[in-house]
């Protein structure tokens, strides 16, 4: 369930996103925060009944967190071996209390309950998924077995040590090297000496220390040689070496697309077009992957995520890891609406992919996944309602009220569309 504008209220029901809250009092109903709600005679978790709560007394801590004169509740349920007077949230750099909570007996770790054996008066937080007291080290909530907790100590990055072994998260990858320090990565130096860490890997790498620092991604470099992933390569022209843009590098005999080589391409005539797509005299490239038969001439951008080779259009998604191709589009006609809207003569796309059934002259794109065109309204790439749209409003993200129906993710509910209003959720006492 989003955590936006989800609670509605119409004079039948009252909704969380579209499921009804059955039990509600319509009258009486209002939001506490964006998890917690309230009526006259219950409290509620999103779309459920704060089971054996007084209403009278209860207090929101946050959005999950709530206490009343008996009994501490996580989400809609209690927990029965918290202490109400003693309880309070775990606050610090990494947590904000939305999950780590104690009291004077326990410590509790959201959903993953309470941690076993965990003594409140010495928990220390020493990664957002690694903990400590006195006795146990706990990764993420469980007892690393075996393991004194007096000795344990974090390393930098996701690496830790006791006397004995050093551990990356639960798994020990070596024994243990004193005076080890963090420089960042896998790499830690210790006197003039630089070591690399993996599973099941501590080596020295034979690197200068004074000179040795990270270039970008997976590479770094001293005064004579590039590193990757603790190996010295050799092969690499160190002279030549150099990033070129935020995910390409080369060298006078190769391209990297990220830490890998790109197979074939020309350093000569390699040239970064935006932070994702190159090309050299023979290629195109995306993420570093050759696109089949482009031509690099006929290379044209619509915009960031729309490119064009002459013969197809391809969409690289929000997240810049994959490129695809926009099956049937016409290079000559497509032109883009928003960052994943386009068409062309003949079809409305999302991202990679036709809105079925979408027309070319009347589609607005109407943002959140929704859109309308002069025979119906559509959620991403399918039909919702065909026919004449009659009212519609956007609420929220995956939200919106059509033809006198509430919809969230493909699925719809009736509501009364005259007496129909949001419930806009307060702040909760933490945000």
């Amino acid at each position: 369930i989003s955590l936006g504008h989800q609670f509605s209220k119409d004079n039948e029901s009252v909704y969380v996103q579209i499921s009804k809250i059955e039990t509600a009092d319509i009258e009486s109903f209002e939001t506490i925060n964006r998890g917690f709600s309230k009526d006259k005679n219950h409290i509620y978790f999103h779309d459920e009944k704060v089971i054996d709560c007084d209403p009278e007394s209860f207090y929101v801590f946050n959005n999950y967190y709530a206490r009343d004169k008996d009994h501490v509740f996580y989400r809609n349920k209690s927990v029965p071996e918290l202490d109400v007077d003693s309880f309070s949230l775990i606050e610090n750099d990494l947590y904000d209390g939305e999950e780590l909570s104690k009291d004077k007996n326990f410590v509790y770790f959201g959903g993953y309950g309470l941690l076993v054996n965990c003594d409140p008066m010495s928990f220390e937080v020493m990664t957002n998924s690694c903990f400590k007291d006195k006795s146990h080290v706990y990764i993420y909530g469980k007892i690393l077995a075996g393991v004194k907790s007096t000795n344990f100590e974090h390393l930098g990055g996701s690496f830790f040590h006791d006397e004995k072994n050093i551990y990356l998260n639960e798994n020990i990858i070596g024994p243990f090297i004193t005076n080890l320090q963090f420089i960042s990565g896998n790499y830690f130096s210790r006197e003039n000496d630089i070591y690399y860490l993996n599973h099941g890997t501590i080596k020295n790498i034979q690197a200068e220390r004074n000179s040795f620092s990270q270039i970008q991604w997976q590479f770094y470099k001293d005064d004579h040689n590039i590193y990757h992933l603790g190996t010295k390569l050799d092969w690499v022209h160190f002279e030549s070496f150099q990033h070129i843009d935020q995910h390409y590098f080369k060298d006078k005999n190769h391209v990297f697309s990220g830490d890998l080589p790109i197979e074939g391409a020309d350093p000569n005539t390699f040239e970064v077009l935006t932070s994702f797509v190159a090309r050299d005299k023979s290629f195109i490239y995306v993420m570093g992957e050759t696109i089949d038969g482009g031509d690099p001439s006929k290379l044209r951008f619509f915009d960031k995520f729309y490119i064009t080779d002459g013969l197809q259009v391809y969409y690289l998604n929000n997240r810049m890891e994959d490129l695809t191709t926009v099956e049937g589009a016409n290079p000559e006609t497509f032109k883009r609406i928003t960052h994943s809207i386009s068409m062309d003569d003949k079809s409305v796309y999302r991202g990679s992919q036709i809105i079925n059934g979408a027309s070319p002259t009347s589609y607005v794109d109407l943002h959140y996944g929704f859109g309308i065109d002069d025979s119906g309204f559509y959620y991403y790439h399918d039909y919702f309602f065909e026919g004449e749209i009659y009212s519609y409003k956007i609420l929220s993200y995956q939200l919106a009220l059509v033809n006198g129906f509430l919809i969230s993710e493909g699925y719809k509910t009736k509501v009364d569309e005259k007496s129909f209003c949001l419930l806009y959720t307060s702040p909760s006492p933490r945000d």
